[in-house]
Order: structure tokens, then C-alpha cells, then sequence
């Protein structure tokens, strides 16, 4: 079997039907593709409707677990790929129609551990390019260096050997409720060796109303808790002894990612009184300071701020966001 797509689902009646009919409506044979639709415990209709349009297509599997979240899903259905690739769809988006030969072609013929694509933003109907990639397409490189062209962490742009999966335990962390993407991508493109991308647009990404991103609910405590979990969880994986130096190294950049979030949630005047349990909570976790080694760009600025002080820095972001609120009135 070529490909494993993942579907997770819970609470998604409304946009269920139109994702798994754009997987259905592909150019290969459905025998040499699976859908693999997880209802993470859904209380409305989205897994009734998965398993009527299985009756009707019979590369759609529904498998009924309870609820574990969105890296919950994901992980069982890796746990039950049978494909050579995993690819991965949130069922509120969609993707468009044949695709899936050009997409195995360059993955198989360039013998890829990592395919990235292109993705659509859809807004009120309206499609718009998400990504801006620079280098010469099907370059092929190691993950490192595509992780740092990327622009952003999601992981439904990308066909993923099953076997490269599996072998490094490249599961998503439960913990983190919100950006686990990022998380998990840093740990994703560590080890690779063969990646490359491929301009085909495939992927439709649509924003709407009260999703985890527009609702707020990501600069919650808990959403905060979950992004020190997630540094944490980086933080063991760099202690395996497969990582070389340089890979260890590369880690750095997404832990200081997620140490310094909560603090850059917290310097607006929605957030300002989180402050002080972010400091706890960063404290008892173990990052009084960042590791510098390997981390790039802006944020190797705020983490120097950071090692001098997490005042510093906080006073430091809040001001900034200051200026730019007077800058945006003029």
C-alpha cells in the first residue's frame, strides 16, 4: 500500500463530508490508499457520517477510540498506518482533487523521508498561497535545513515515510494541547537525511470562527502549561544517543520556542497578570536559562534577553508591543 492519509475527528459534522470526499476524488487506485479516520470520541454526527461514505468507498476506515485529543488520534493512527507514506489531514480542511499520483512520484523518485507542499490559506472562499519557499524545487536536503526554510510548523504539508516514523518513535506529544505541530516537527526533521519540496498546492487550509487559533483559547493556563510540557518533552529528546552534536544543537531552537511564548503571550494587557505564574512555571520546570547553541534569528535575541533576565525581557516585549500598537493608530 502506498499511502496512509490521517483523518482526525471530533466535532467536525459540518466539514467532515467535503474532506473525505477531496481524499476520495484522487488519481490512484483506492486499493493502494487507505483513509484512516479516527472519531476521538466525537458526541455529534462526524463518525456516523465517516462510516456511511465508507460503505461507499472502501479505502475509508473508521476506528472509534475515546477522546485523547488531536496528538492522541494522530498517534493511533500511525500505530495502524499500513502505507509506505503517512499524510495528515485535519477533517475541517480539505484538499484539492488529484493530486496524490504527482505528490508519491516525487516523494518515491527522489527517495524522500520528508515531502513538503504547498498549502492554501481559505478565507470567506477565497484561496491564498501559505507558503513562500525560496529554494530551487526538489533540491534535496537534510531536515535541518528544510526546517529552517519552512513558514510554518503545520505537519499536514508533508508525506512522511511510515518506517522513518516508527523507527525513530516520531509520535505527538498528548501534553501539549495546543501547537503540537511545533513540538513534534522539531523532533520530526532532527534526523533527516532526504527532504525536499515540491510547489503543488494541494492542501486547503480553512480558517473559521472559534477554531483553537481565533478563539483564545491557546493563551489559556492551561494552553501555557502545555507549551513549558512541550520544551520539556525536547528537552529529553535531546539526551538520545542517536542525536549527533549538531542535532542537539538544532533542538535548542524550538525549546527556546516554547519557554519564551508564554512570556511573549503575557506582555499584552490581556495577558499582563499571567506573568508571574508563567515565571513559576517556567522556574519549577527547569529553564532558568536557555541553551544559546543552535538557536538563530530573533529569537537567539530574546533568549540572550532571557539569560540576563526574564524581566528583562518581559519589560523588553511589553514596550515593544506598545510602540507597535502606537505605530498601527498612525
Amino acid at each position: 500500500m502506498q499511502l496512509s492519509v490521517i483523518v482526525p475527528a471530533f466535532n467536525v459534522e459540518s466539514w467532515i463530508e467535503r474532506c473525505l470526499l477531496s481524499i476520495v476524488h484522487q488519481d490512484i487506485s483506492p486499493e493502494s490508499y487507505e483513509v484512516i479516520v479516527i472519531n476521538d470520541g466525537s458526541p455529534d454526527q462526524s463518525a456516523s457520517i465517516a462510516k456511511e461514505l465508507a460503505k461507499t468507498f472502501s479505502q475509508i476506515v473508521v476506528i472509534d477510540q475515546e477522546n485523547k485529543g488531536l496528538s492522541g488520534a494522530r498517534n493511533t493512527s500511525i500505530q495502524n498506518a499500513k502505507g509506505k507514506y503517512v499524510l495528515f489531514i485535519d477533517s475541517d480542511d480539505y484538499i484539492e482533487p488529484n493530486v496524490f499520483s504527482k505528490m508519491l512520484f516525487f516523494a518515491e523518485n527522489n527517495d524522500l523521508e520528508i515531502a513538503m507542499f504547498g498549502q492554501n490559506l481559505v478565507i470567506n472562499g477565497e484561496q491564498k498561497p501559505r507558503d513562500k519557499f525560496n529554494p530551487t524545487e526538489t533540491e534535496v536536503m537534510s531536515g535541518i535545513e528544510l526546517f529552517f526554510r519552512r513558514t510554518s510548523d503545520s505537519a499536514c504539508k508533508y508525506l512522511i515515510q511510515t518506517e522513518y516514523l516508527k523507527k525513530y518513535d516520531l509520535y505527538f506529544l498528548e501534553k501539549a494541547l495546543y501547537l503540537e505541530d511545533g513540538e513534534w516537527s522539531a523532533r520530526l526533521f532532527a534526523r533527516a537525511q532526504r527532504t525536499a519540496y515540491k510547489g503543488i498546492y494541494f492542501y486547503n487550509y480553512a480558517i473559521r470562527e472559534n477554531s483553537i487559533v481565533t478563539s483564545g483559547s491557546a493563551f489559556s493556563k492551561k494552553a501555557l502549561i502545555g507549551y513549558i510540557d512541550a520544551a520539556k518533552n525536547l528537552k529529553k529528546f535531546q539526551t538520545n544517543e542517536i542525536l549527533k552534536e549538531n542535532e542537539k544543537y538544532f533542538i535548542n531552537q524550538t525549546i527556546a520556542k516554547f519557554v519564551l511564548l508564554p512570556i511573549s503571550l503575557s506582555a499584552n494587557k490581556e495577558n499582563f497578570s499571567k506573568i508571574s505564574f508563567i515565571k513559576s512555571t517556567i522556574r519549577k520546570a527547569g529553564f532558568s536559562k536557555l541553551d544559546e547553541r543552535g538557536v538563530v534569528g530573533l529569537r537567539l535575541k530574546h533568549a540572550k534577553l532571557y539569560n540576563k533576565s526574564v524581566n528583562l525581557l518581559f519589560i523588553y516585549l511589553l514596550v515593544n508591543n506598545v510602540f507597535k500598537s502606537i505605530r498601527n493608530r498612525f
